[in-house]
């Protein structure tokens, strides 16, 4: 009763599509855990509860913001923009358990002064400069923080174990970014332009893998 066919027509709608294939049976595996379990060499019942694999990271952000407009010229050249800035306190707390039950707490706190700033010059009536400068602040994901490697033993079908874990020391991902372009509008409703931009980006999240023995339980 593990597999079934797929109700016919599914993604028959064109003459590409598949009107029926075999699978497996969502009321057999939803009804029969045990019995998929031993296929995957598990034993039968739920799971015991691992409260290694839960933790709670509270943030708490604070902002202000301000921003103006201006005018002037630059080299003759009339010119106009906003300039702003915001400032962001995060306040962080991270609670959790490890692989061996012991406790684990980091706190962290951070400020960041985001400064933005954008200017048009009119070079000529129908050509136009444009200039965006500023800096973003991005905070991990919350698995990213995970402080403990959670472990996922071999089955049947793969017998080679897994595992995966944050870091909850990771700092906020800063960035400094700058836009440029000009624009010449050379018809009623038609306009060429070229852009460029440019981003310098500090404290990239980047995840890897690699090979590790863990000896749990004396296995």
């Amino acid at each position: 009763g593990f597999g079934s066919p797929a109700p016919d027509g599914l993604f028959s709608s064109n003459k590409f599509g598949a009107s029926n294939w075999a699978g497996g049976n969502a009321d057999f595996q939803r009804d029969n855990p045990d019995t998929i379990r031993g296929i995957f060499g598990l034993p039968a019942g739920d799971p015991a509860y691992n409260p290694t694999e839960t933790f709670n990271d509270i943030e708490r952000t604070y902002a202000i913001y301000g921003q103006a407009n201006y005018e002037t010229e630059i080299g003759g050249k009339p010119t106009t923009g906003l300039f702003g800035v915001g400032v962001v306190k995060t306040d962080q707390t991270l609670e959790g358990l490890s692989g061996d039950f012991s406790e684990v707490e980091d706190e962290q706190e951070q400020t960041d002064i985001l400064p933005s700033l954008s200017a048009r010059v009119q070079l000529e009536e129908n050509l136009l400069l444009r200039l965006a400068a500023s800096r973003s602040v991005t905070r991990p994901n919350f698995a990213d923080l995970n402080p403990v490697t959670t472990l996922v033993s071999g089955t049947t079908t793969n017998p080679v174990g897994t595992g995966s874990g944050g870091n909850p020391d990771l700092d906020s991902v800063i960035s400094d970014n700058l836009d440029l372009s000009i624009e010449n509008y050379f018809a009623p409703s038609s306009y060429v332009a070229l852009t460029g931009f440019y981003r310098r980006i500090d404290g990239y999240v980047q995840s890897f893998a690699a090979q590790e023995t863990h000896v749990v339980n004396g296995v």
